[in-house]
């Protein structure tokens, strides 16, 4: 039987976290010239550090592991801080839509969070040392 290893956990979460960096990156023209919007043309900048990050961890830099955790972990606090926001300032008679559509950006980075603090975790180094 084949066990996962912590350099192949990184490896998805490199992937992932390239292919995300990717697709904003590869929006943002769209944004500059047709939606003019400052708030999709930031956070696909600050998105497309994710390729960065991706492609150094496939590169092999420990460090850019560490920076993809606090990386990600940003990204999960500013996702609920959006989302609490949202939903304590919506006017009562209006539905809080926006913090339910903010639900789904939190469990992708929470989910390649927990698998790369996974992938660091003893349980990797004890099954090592034996």
């Amino acid at each position: 039987m084949n066990k996962i290893s912590p350099k192949s956990i990184q490896l998805f979460v490199a992937g992932a976290l390239a292919l995300t960096g990717f697709r904003d990156l590869f929006w943002l023209p769209f944004y500059f010239v047709y939606s003019k919007d400052t708030v999709l043309i930031v956070s696909s900048i600050l998105t497309g550090i994710a390729l960065v990050l991706g492609i150094s961890i496939l590169r092999g830099f420990e460090r850019a592991v560490h920076w993809a955790i606090v990386y990600l972990a940003l990204s999960v606090g500013l996702a609920l801080a959006i989302m609490f926001f949202s939903l304590s300032h919506t006017p009562p008679p209006r539905p809080p839509n926006f913090a339910w559509k903010t639900v789904g950006s939190i469990i992708t980075p929470l989910t390649l969070l927990v698998l790369l603090l996974w992938s660091r975790s003893k349980y990797f180094q004890d099954d090592h040392a034996a």
